[in-house]
């Protein structure tokens, strides 16, 4: 509807109705809307234009009627005057519709509740106006593109606000004289004079560095559109969709190639990344992290722990711990060896470059404050058998044995409904996460500045992690030529953990093997409230600890400080050439305090068991870089960089520790006043260095054809004269096929790019000084009559032993479609890993027993796709993010050497050219013995309800020669789809995730085909399955005899199948409006959820898992349990 104040004759009654209206709409807009946010034009809110035409500004107002709920409101003939509106075929926003139309005229606009705009002419100049000037506007880029979050600033002072998401803005200013400071990171900054008008429409221009996406590669920058190796860019807006503690967690799923597990789910748990597959077996296998230009040590300190009682796996901490999620500004995966070759020894399993954020020129102060709070309950209990199954199947076996029922009626009435154990060591858990940042700019200065807590209390009692951390990076501009800059970053970590991931079993087990093996029929404590354990005339029956005894019985406490700061100064020499040297430290102490009291076995056994390890690790960094940047003519682009870097890596460790304590209350506090025979004091000691020289040149034709080419020489500490340096070039080219004269002109392709590269990389992660002879303590002689403690050689030297060496070729297509509506990009890689690191027997003659040496290859090459699409972008916003990637990978070649066969608690794997690294190598079962079968010669005492197991080498025994590769750790191809939804100011994302075609060791299931006695429980579905005379299933043995099971060597039995969809994350956020609370230039409420769903066969609690950590075989035992979580929280910028 659209109503206009008509004129009459009557003009005293036109004039008391304008009184009258305009009374009511300014105690409207004063009292009741002006409490409401919903009193201005929907941000989100636009109008499609069919077609080039020219409108009045009444028909403008029809036009916006005919597609919104809008209402207008204005005296009629007011617009007599104004231009015609010219307008063009394409969607614009409402509010700058009406911005456009109305520029020319000085009106006033009121927007109520109602959806009802009424429009008035200003008042008379020579009438005071109450409140200051106040200037609306849009900023944009060259392309008409909004800009939110730009920076408008009234020059020479502190008054400023923040365009919104549609880059409108409304500022008040003190005269209309004043000039605007409008800035934006990327784009050039712009000073616009008011000169008296109400709206600005300011277009910045992009930088030259940033006319398209900036990524980040080692020791510089380069636009994307000129990249010519394999590496992905993730910015702020796509890794801030989830609550996690560690940078790494946020690109699980998000990037192709790349396959992140968790290696414990618990509170700050580590993960394990890898980036192109496995290529190393004994020289690590992680990526390298760079934190703004500083290659941060990644290991952990601090975990010896002598004879401490604790069964569980000490922490694996990440590194990345200490870093802020909410501090990233990007991250970057320089996947490839021409990419990460300016890293040498250290890029061969791929570099993870993290770039926190900084201050933005032009802005005024900016308060962020990040605040969420989640529940989390464990996803799915591992369904084991119940009180009622449990007795059921017991009296069953005995009965078939030939024995008594162990349970009767009697029994079997006291015990009721019995324990479920998983549930005495589960909770619910939370995390609560606080962030407070600021950033602006003062001066030359701009800074950036956070603080932040994030605390979680794990779904295992007693089990949890909190940090405490703060950010300041500054950058000061000192004249034209000079630029100073720190990045400084400290935190304090605490994690509390009782026995988890633990490879011990029985009395050594940890809690969650104690909680699945107890018998649901044991009851918590005794009648005289101590821990209940089955005995018979005063002797332990059942050798299992008890779950309440391992959550409250054992406790570590750990407490990390870290310390990393980085420090520069650049220099620019002539504007083309710029020289930068850089000074960094990175330090960190960590402490361990481990107890075990009289509710655990070994506690009660020794009275106490107490042990304090504490360690420093520290690296120094300096480094400096000359670099040169030109464009010559319109055809040729060249950047060169030479430079030096040399790094230090120091690792102390000491632990003491002693038992037998006079009570449980001292815990470590009192190690003086144990048993002093049973004291222990241990301590170690390395440092490592790492002198390198790197260069590297960029070239550009006619932006059509890319060269890029670097080397970069290493020289290490941990190899002998003879090969102390190793040599790492790369070379890759780009051709920009859709900047041929050809296809520019091309309305549907708006890139095309063909990438190859080849390059050379190292791997010195090989231990300290394994080239070099080492000796240890504890040896003994006799001189002079007497005993005297000294050293002996340990380990012989290899002189010639050298880098392992990773030769990677990558062949790449970059495209895009429609403007970028479809954009994405192709990889196909082939990556070996050469001259591997092993250890080779050797004579005992020499008095030794191994060899370090370099033999052998392992090859991996795969499919990497990246597709981004934007399915709708109306009213209704769609865009989908969606990877892909394909893995194989082989062992080439082991030299004269046939196999190697890893173990490790019962779990084997194995090393065989031909065979997947750390395939897993057991004895197959081929089916079970059923009744009427003929004898099987191999198996002469097999009874039905047997497994008939494969005899490989058909010798008619079944033994250690028998065995072959039963599973592969690798999946078939990784996956992972975020949609991302808004309409008006609601944003909903959704990511999935998964791994399919491959296959996990579980010790679940080992443990409950295998179990040691019949006083342990067992997983339901092979024991409620199982063979019986009446059930003559093929896939489960009857449980009779599991001494024929082969309970002492891994086989398929134990393999199970580990691929999953997972919905990884969802997350809903409502922008509150709030262009009337003048303290806020933001407001955004979210709930979400992660882990909602997983679909998959995996009988353990997640097959997203790696026991081992962040090396060997992947395997599962029974791990940490993950978590579904359900979020809220609130994001304020003010």
């Amino acid at each position: 509807m659209k109503s206009k104040l008509t004129n009459t004759s009557f003009q005293n009654r036109k004039r008391l109705l304008m009184i009258l209206m305009r009374a009511f709409f300014f105690l409207c807009c004063t009292t009741v809307f002006a409490l409401s946010p919903n009193n201005v034009i929907s941000q989100n809110s636009k109008i499609k234009i069919k077609e080039d035409r020219t409108l009045s500004v009444d028909q403008v107002f029809d036009l916006i009627m005919e597609q919104t709920d809008y209402n207008f409101f204005y005296e009629e003939g007011l617009f007599d005057d104004y231009p015609e509106v010219q307008l063009e075929k394409g969607i614009i926003r409402t509010k700058m519709l009406l911005n456009e139309s109305l520029s020319q005229g000085n009106v006033t606009i009121t927007v109520t509740d109602k959806k009802t705009i009424l429009i008035q002419k200003d008042l008379p100049n020579n009438i005071m106006k109450w409140q200051e000037p106040e200037i609306t506007g849009t900023v944009t880029d060259s392309n008409g593109t909004p800009l939110p979050g730009a920076n408008i600033i009234e020059k020479g002072t502190s008054n400023g606000v923040t365009a919104d998401f549609d880059g409108n803005f409304s500022i008040k200013i003190a005269d209309n004289n004043a000039i605007l400071i409008i800035s934006y990171i990327g784009f050039t900054t712009k000073e616009v004079q008011v000169n008296n008008q109400t709206n600005i429409s300011v277009s910045l221009k992009e930088k030259e560095a940033s006319l398209d996406e900036v990524v980040v590669i080692g020791y510089g920058t380069v636009k994307k559109s000129d990249l010519t190796g394999s590496v992905v860019s993730l910015d702020a807006d796509q890794l801030n969709q989830v609550n996690v503690v560690s940078a790494d967690q946020m690109l699980q799923g998000r990037v192709a190639g790349v396959q992140i597990t968790q290696t414990s789910h618990a509170p700050g748990g580590g993960v394990s990344v890898r980036i192109r597959g496995t290529g190393s077996i004994t020289a690590g296998q992680e990526p390298l992290y760079v934190v703004d230009g500083f290659p941060i040590n990644n290991v952990s300190t601090a975990n010896g722990r002598l004879n401490s009682g604790f069964e569980g796996s000490l922490p694996v901490n990440n590194p990345l711990n200490s870093i802020n999620p909410a501090d990233i500004k990007s991250i970057e995966i320089l996947k490839d060896a021409s990419a990460a070759a300016i890293y040498g020894s250290r890029g061969s399993n791929g570099v993870v470059i993290i770039t926190t954020k900084s201050g933005i020129s032009g802005s005024a102060p900016q308060f962020n404050f990040n605040t969420s709070y989640s529940v989390s309950k464990i996803r799915n209990k591992i369904d084991v058998l119940s009180t009622s199954e449990y007795i059921n199947i017991m009296n069953q076996l005995e009965i078939a044995r030939g024995n008594a029922e162990p349970f009767n009626d009697e029994f079997i009435n006291s015990v009721g409904a019995g324990i479920d154990w998983q549930d005495e060591i589960l909770q619910t858990g939370s995390t609560q996460s606080h962030n407070l940042s600021l950033s602006g700019q003062s001066g030359g200065t701009t800074y950036y500045s956070s603080l932040s807590y994030y605390d979680q209390e794990g779904i295992v009692k007693n089990t949890g992690y909190d940090r405490f951390q703060a950010r300041l990076n500054l950058d000061q501009k000192l004249g034209d030529k000079f630029t100073f800059g720190m990045k400084l970053n400290t935190s304090l970590e605490r994690n509390k953990s009782v026995p988890v991931n633990g490879f011990g079993k029985n009395e050594e087990g940890d809690a969650v093997y104690t909680a699945l093996n107890n018998a649901p029929v044991n009851p918590v404590f005794n009648d005289d409230g101590t821990i209940f354990r089955p005995t018979t005339d005063g002797m332990f029956v059942l050798t299992l600890g008890s779950p309440y005894g391992k959550v409250n019985g054992q406790m570590l406490k750990e407490e990390i400080n870290r310390t990393l700061v980085n420090i520069f100064g650049e220099y620019s020499i002539v504007p083309e050439l710029k020289a930068k040297i850089t000074f960094g430290s990175d330090r960190s102490t960590k402490r361990n305090d481990i107890y075990s009291n009289r509710l655990s076995l070994r506690g009660e056994a020794a009275e106490g068991i107490a042990t304090i390890v504490s360690g420093e690790l520290s690296s120094t960094l300096l480094e400096g870089i000359l670099t040169y940047s030109n464009t010559i003519g319109d055809k040729h682009s060249l950047t060169a960089l030479v430079g030096s870097t040399y790094q230090s890596f120091v690792n102390r460790t000491f632990s003491a520790g002693t038992q037998g304590f006079a009570s449980d209350i001292i815990e470590t506090n009192g190690l003086g006043i144990g048993i002093q025979a049973q004291n222990q004091v241990a301590s170690f000691a390395s440092e490592r260095r790492l002198l390198s020289y790197i260069s590297r040149i960029n070239y550009g034709f006619h932006n059509k054809y890319l060269l890029t080419a670097s080397l970069r020489a290493d020289g290490s500490s941990n190899f002998g004269d003879t090969n102390r340096y190793g040599y790492f070039p790369s070379f890759s080219g780009a051709w920009k096929i859709n900047n041929e004269s050809f296809l520019m002109d091309s309305s549907v392709l708006s890139e095309l790019k063909l990438r190859a590269g080849w390059g050379q990389l190292g791997n010195d992660n090989i231990g300290i000084a394994r080239a070099l002879a080492t000796y240890s303590g504890g040896a003994v002689a006799v001189i002079g009559g007497q005993q005297v403690s000294g050293v002996s050689p340990s380990r012989i030297p290899n002189p010639n032993l050298k880098w392992e060496t990773s030769e990677q070729l990558n062949f790449g297509l970059d495209f895009g479609f429609f403007n970028s509506r479809i954009k994405g990009s192709i990889d196909y890689f082939r990556k070996s890993n050469k001259d591997l690191l092993l250890d080779l027997p050797i004579p005992s003659t020499s008095g030794f027993s191994i060899l370090a040496s370099n033999i052998g290859q392992v090859d991996n090459s795969g499919i990497e796709v990246m597709l981004n699409t934007v399915n709708l972008n109306g009213a209704l916003q769609w865009s989908t993010d969606l990877n892909f990637s394909t893995l194989t990978n082989k062992v080439v070649s082991l030299g004269n050497i046939p196999e190697i066969i890893h173990s490790s608690a019962e779990i084997t794997s194995l090393i065989r050219p031909g065979e997947p690294l750390y395939s897993y190598y057991g004895t197959k079962a081929i089916g079970i013995f059923q009744e009427g079968q003929d004898p099987i010669a191999a198996q002469p005492n097999i009874v039905p309800g047997n497994p008939i197991w494969l005899d490989a080498n058909g010798d008619d025994v079944i033994n250690d020669a028998d065995r072959v590769v039963i599973g592969n750790p690798y999946p078939d191809f990784n996956f992972g789809i975020n949609n991302s939804l808004s309409y008006k100011n609601f944003q909903f994302t959704a990511f999935v995730d998964g791994a399919l075609g491959q296959q996990l060791m579980t010790y679940t299931l080992y443990d409950a085909i295998y179990p040691n006695d019949n006083l342990r429980n067992r997983l339901a579905e092979p024991w409620l399955n199982r063979w019986t005379p009446d059930n003559p299933t093929n896939k489960w043995p009857s449980g009779l005899n599991t001494s024929s099971y082969r309970g002492s060597q891994s086989n398929s039995f134990s393999v199970a199948n580990a691929s999953f969809v997972r919905l990884k994350n969802v997350q809903l956020t409502y922008a509150v409006p709030v262009d009337n609370i003048s303290a806020l230039k933001s407001l955004d409420i979210f709930i979400g959820g992660q882990n909602l769903l997983v679909i998959t066969d995996y009988p353990g609690y997640d097959p997203d898992v790696n026991s081992l950590g962040q090396s060997g075989a992947r395997i599962d035992r029974m791990a940490y349990p993950s978590s579904r979580v359900f979020q809220l929280g609130i994001n304020v910028g003010f």
